[in-house]
């Protein structure tokens, strides 16, 4: 396993217990479609949650939030339909929401933007 995929499941770990915390409910991760991949899958009060974490080890290239761009955007939510499509869900309601995960110092600093691509 490469360091890079090490790192990032270090980022979901802590970003599920950080969620775990908030009382969301993990029902999947790492739900791969067609079209892409998303992180994180939770219900968090009667709601479908998509997560995306974003792990950075500084913030010497800018905003964690830069990195998810419009493309990358509509490939999370072509795959969050793919899901509800596939799965017997009856929950109407759901948003996409960015878990940034930033090292610094020997310890990390968490931001969560609920709602994060406003649909």
């Amino acid at each position: 396993m490469s360091n890079n995929k090490k790192k990032g499941l270090q980022g979901e770990e802590i970003a599920i217990k950080y969620l775990e915390s908030l009382n969301h409910k993990i029902i999947q991760r790492n739900f791969r479609s067609p079209h892409g991949e998303i992180d994180i899958i939770t219900l968090h009060e009667n709601c479908l949650v998509f997560v995306e974490v974003k792990l950075r080890m500084n913030n010497a290239f800018g905003d964690v939030l830069e990195q998810i761009t419009n493309k990358k955007k509509e490939h999370i939510i072509h795959t969050a339909e793919h899901y509800i499509q596939n799965q017997s869900i009856s929950i109407k309601d759901c948003r996409f929401d960015v878990v940034t995960i930033v090292f610094a110092g020997g310890s990390h600093k968490i931001d969560h933007i609920e709602n994060a691509f406003g649909t």
